[in-house]
Parts: C-alpha cells; structure tokens; sequence
C-alpha cells in the first residue's frame, strides 16, 4: 500500500467533517478509511474486473463476497469494504441512464387485492400497466386478464412497468408505481426477484436504494430490474384504519406544494384496541391490528423536513458516515464498547442541535423530536457509564424545555391552519400548570411523555409545567442496579 493518503482525499474529508458535524469519526480516521476502502476497490476490481452491463453479474457478486470474507476471517479488524458496497457502486456507475422497473407478483397474491378504484387504476393503467392488455380499463378485468398470462419460472407474472432514471431511489419509485395503478393499500412487500440465488451470492445482497446499484438485466433494447412484490387481503379493519387516515393524508397533500410541507405523526392517547383479522381465504393467517379512531389517538402536525432528519439520526446511529471500526462495533460489538460508541453519538448530536449550525427553529425542532425517538427507542445503549447517560438526558431535557417556553407554534413548524394556534410563547407558572394548547402541541406534550417513560430508570424531565423534583437524584449506583434488576 502506499505510505500517506492522497492530498485529494484529504480535502474531501475537510469537506465531510465541514458537511457532517455531528460525526464521532476524528478527520485522520476518515482520511485512513477512504484511503484504505480505494486501495482494496482497485486491487479487487483488478481481480475480478465488472463483467459489463449486459453480462450475467450473480457470479462477480459472489467472487467479490468470496474476496471480503477471506479478508476478514484474516484479519477481524479489517478496513476491508462490504463487498455489496464495491458491487453496488460499480453497478451504479456502469449502469444506463434509464432502468425499467419490472414489477411482478404471484398470480395467488394479485387475487388478493379485492379492492382498487376504478378511476385511479384507469389513469394509470395506459403508462405503468402492460400494453398488451386490451380489455376494459377497470382493476377486476386486468387481474382476471393477469392470472390467464404465463408465469416465468420463478411462478410470477409481470404486473407492469416503470422507467426510472438511475440515480432514483428504488422504494420511492416502487411506490409510486403501487399508487399510480391503485394498489398501496393493499401492498405488503417487495423484493428481488430470485432473492435466494443472489443471497447464495452475497448474503447482505437486496433492494439497493438507488434503481442502478441494483442488478439490472437487458430485456430487449432496454434494461430492466425485476421486483417482485406481495400483497394482501384487505379486512373491514383496513377499512376502518382508513377512514381515520385518509383525511389526514389528504391534509398532507393539500400542504405538498405548500412553502412549508407538512407530515402528521398519530400519538396514542390511550391504549388503542387491538383486534385479530382473518383474512378471506387464509383460515391460519391470523394479523393484529391496531384500530385508530379520534377517542384513542391524537394527531402531531410537523415539517415535513422531520423524514429527512429521522432518517439521517436513525442511520447515524448504525453507524452511517464514521469510521469503519465504529460502525463494526456498533453492528456487531458487544457490552462497554457499543454501548460507549452510543453514548458519544448522543452527546454529539446534542452539541450539533445546540450549534449555530443547525440555523431555523423548525430545523432545531425536528432534530431534538428524532434525537429523542431514536435514543428512547432501546435502552441496551444506557448499559455504561449512567453519570454521562444521565448528563446527556439532563441536556436534552433541558433544550426541550427552553424550547417549548420561548416558541409558538408558527416558529415550531407544528400544527394546521385548521388548529386553534397561540401566536405567542405558552407560558407554565405554578397558578397556570396547564394552558390552553393546540392540537399538535397537546399531541408533542403526549408524545414526549411517552417517551420519558422509556427512558426508566433515567430522569428525562422535559416538562415545563412540571418543576424540578426537590427530591434527591438517584446515585449512578442506583440507577445501575435498577437497570440490572
């Protein structure tokens, strides 16, 4: 190998560490691992170079998974890539501008969806479905018309097409051919198609997020991805589970094209009823579903920028953008040292929401809500040092709290103009404990209680109508035994 990184490498990661501030990573062991992940791409890929777009790829894939394991069964700390990472980024960059998405199911899953509406099937029927079906433009017609067509010999029969650019992500897309042709609601998964044989290959091998790090195959004079998806029976439960969702999904795309989207989070406002569904034709299939109904469930108006960050602190927490050695220890580590890893990435996207870098109060908002829904989502990570949990907890309480006091509704980004909104602060005092609020702000104040429960034995009190307990706090000896009980 060569003796000291590229000065190319060492500007690109100034460039991350500048982008990424909430990264643990020190910037010398982001240089070594791009370092390190370029030399060992270019000598696989000398090996065993891309066989070319049109050419069977399930036998590179597995040579490439056969090269990653002997590197890591020699050495346990190896700076060695996944092999699916090398793979999926020499599909990508090899790959065409535009992939068809080829969507097939088996014919006993298509009878499954029993109900789709006319109309919207009928519009999308003339771009997604097939164009040798000439029969009536409704969805009980092209499934009869479906199940009459030859299967391929994996027992599947193509639903239809959709043509995406490479670069597009692959679920996005899926669903939108899913919707466009009426069938969502009744979706239940999608895969690979002959996901076994690519398995076999490379065992981490799926549905990569972009259509082109996917294995495209050519089909005539264009390429093509083949996704098998499933769907299910629908049951009065679905029904019912609609009627309370669909007027808030119509609410979010009236807000769409709005200069501030919105995206809503259903909070229980108590313990929702559970109900056990058989559905027609599957006597030994039994499903638990939840029924939402406007007594039990409560309503939070958020930005919709709230995805966005969910997504970034959820992967963040696996590891997303550090280092190779902890991102292998938060997957596969074990005791003191994950949980220490996880630790340290609390404490980093604390002091990154706390940062003049993170500039609006929406963007602050929507970071502190996903900071707390990952970190209260397990409570392993807390089996450490529980003076440092503690101290992480104390300051995320205390940024809610500020937060809360000193920000309208407005300013939060929560809430419908439909919503009884305060344009000023709600203030909490001992004559005034609990002021009148809106609907997504009493639905924030329930979730957040929700979620100091989940950080028991923990003190997580954000509240601030609820003054600090004058009580002694709980030694970390204390709280260590209650979490070893």
């Amino acid at each position: 190998m060569m003796s000291r990184p590229p000065h190319y490498l060492c500007d690109v990661t100034e460039e991350i560490r500048e982008v990424k501030p909430w990264l643990i990573s020190t910037k010398e062991e982001l240089i070594k691992d791009e370092f390190d992940h370029d030399e060992y791409v270019s000598t696989w890929l000398q090996q065993f170079p891309f066989p070319g777009i049109e050419e069977p790829k399930l036998p590179w894939l597995k040579k490439l998974q056969q090269l990653y394991r002997e590197e890591r069964d020699a050495k346990f700390n190896s700076k060695a890539p996944d092999a699916f990472q090398v793979a999926s980024t020499e599909l990508l960059r090899h790959a065409p501008n535009y992939i068809h998405l080829e969507i097939r199911a088996k014919k006993s899953s298509v009878r499954n969806v029993n109900t789709v509406k006319d109309e919207q099937f009928a519009q999308g029927l003339g771009t997604l479905g097939r164009s040798e079906y000439k029969g009536k433009t409704v969805w009980s017609g092209y499934r009869t018309w479906l199940c009459q067509q030859p299967e391929d010999d994996q027992g599947l029969v193509t639903l239809g097409y959709i043509k995406c650019h490479k670069q597009d992500e692959t679920a996005m897309r899926i669903t939108e051919f899913l919707e466009g042709m009426g069938l969502a609601k009744s979706f239940l998964m999608a895969l690979l198609v002959d996901s076994e044989a690519a398995c076999r290959a490379c065992p981490d091998w799926g549905l990569m997020k972009r259509v082109g790090e996917n294995i495209y195959v050519p089909k005539g004079n264009q390429f093509v991805l083949p996704v098998r998806v499933a769907f299910r029976a629908r049951t009065t439960i679905d029904d019912q589970l609609d009627n309370f969702l669909d007027p808030l999904r119509k609410i979010k795309a009236c807000y769409k094209n709005n200069k501030h989207p919105k995206d809503f989070i259903c909070v229980a406002r108590r313990r929702p009823l559970i109900h056990s569904s058989q559905s027609p034709g599957q006597q030994h299939e039994k499903r638990n579903q939840v029924v939402l109904t406007k007594e039990n469930t409560m309503v939070l108006w958020l930005p919709l920028e709230y995805q966005q960050e969910r997504k970034r602190v959820f992967a963040h927490f696996c590891g997303e953008g550090e280092a190779r050695h902890i991102i292998d220890t938060l997957l596969h580590g074990q005791g003191q040292d994950a949980s220490n890893l996880m630790v340290d990435i609390c404490h980093r996207n604390l002091a990154y929401l706390k940062s003049k870098k993170v500039k609006t109060t929406r963007a602050k908002f929507c970071l502190a809500l996903a900071l707390t829904m990952r970190a209260s989502q397990s409570t392993q990570w807390m089996q450490t040092n529980p003076t440092v949990v503690q101290e992480f907890l104390s300051g995320l309480a205390d940024f809610w709290k500020k937060l809360l006091t000193t920000k309208t509704d407005r300013q939060l980004g929560i809430g419908i103009k439909s919503e009884n909104h305060r344009d000023h602060p709600i203030v909490f005092s001992e004559t005034n404990r609990y002021p009148e609020m809106s609907e997504s702000r009493t639905a924030l104040d329930r979730l957040l209680k929700l979620r100091a429960r989940a950080f028991h034995p923990y003190s997580f009190e954000w509240n601030p109508a609820m003054p600090r307990s004058r009580k002694r706090k709980a030694s970390a000896l204390n709280v260590m035994q209650q979490l070893n009980a």
